[in-house]
Formats: structure tokens, sequence, C-alpha cells
């Protein structure tokens, strides 16, 4: 019986976050969500079911090409929000500036230099910044250094 439940929960999420969607895109989301959680990574080339005849590069050009245009960052987020506590007077509300560390990182997309405290020396990586209200985390934004600085994009996480 709880695997029902689990069932209906899971499709219920992704419905709320997929009706705006088309079905090939709603088939995407579907498919990558199933993936990751039996795969447990992010990886898109991992998350191709093998059990297909069709190759890793043609699925993950698919789910790339379906996925373009999904505004599923903002559909989470709405989720997310709406199952967040009420916000009481003395509710509280944490911000937390954090990073990931990618030292061996070349290419990859939005790579800038943050200080990885554990090593006390500056490395490839990433900064993040992330919002929790009355511990349940709302926001986690990855910091584009070409386009703001800290502050900036701390003030636009905040208003949000």
């Amino acid at each position: 019986m709880a695997e029902k439940a689990l069932h209906d929960q899971i499709r219920n999420t992704l419905r709320s976050i997929t009706k705006e969607c088309t079905l090939p895109q709603k088939k995407a989301v579907k498919d990558i969500m199933l993936s990751l959680m039996r795969e447990g990574t992010t990886i898109i080339n991992y998350l191709v079911d093998e059990n297909k005849s069709v190759k890793v590069s043609k699925q993950s050009e698919r789910f790339r090409r379906h996925l373009e245009a999904v505004d599923v960052k903002g559909a989470v987020e709405t989720r997310v929000i709406k199952s967040v506590p009420k916000i009481e007077e003395d509710a509280v509300i944490s911000y937390d500036l954090s990073d990931i560390a990618k030292p061996h990182a070349k290419k990859m997309e939005g790579l800038s230099k943050i200080f990885d405290g554990s090593k006390r020396k500056r490395e490839n990586g990433y900064t993040i910044h992330g919002i929790s209200i009355v511990n349940q985390p709302v926001v986690m934004q990855i910091h584009n250094s070409s386009a703001n600085t800290l502050n900036q994009t701390r003030l636009e996480v905040i208003d949000e």
C-alpha cells in the first residue's frame, strides 16, 4: 500500500510540474525523474535506459531538446513555496552562501574561482546562494560571476 501512495505522490508532483508542457516534454521529464531515482545521478548519459535500442547520444539529445524550453526550475520552486510552512513573525529565514569545489574541472559552464575553506586555497568551483525557511530549503541558485556580483545576486535571491 505504501508503494501505491508513493507512486501517486510522484505522479501528482510530476503532473503539477509539467502541466504547461507538451506531451513529449512531459515524457522526457518523467523518463529523467524515473531514471534519476533508479540511478541516483543527474548525469544525463547515465540516465538513458539501456534496455531500449536507442543510442545514448540520441536519447541525451532528445532529453536536451525537449527540456530546453521547459521552465522546470520555476515549476519546482512554485511547488516548494506552496509546501513551506506559514511564515510567522518569528520564523527563521536563513541565507547561506556556500561553494562546491571542482578542482579538476576546466570547461564546465559557469565555473569560477572560489575559496575552498577545507584546503585553505582558491580553486575552480561554484558559489551557491541558498535560502531556507523554517529549516526547509526553498531557493538554491548557482552564482553567475560573469553577470552579477555576489551582493547583486544575494539581493535578487532574497527578493525572490
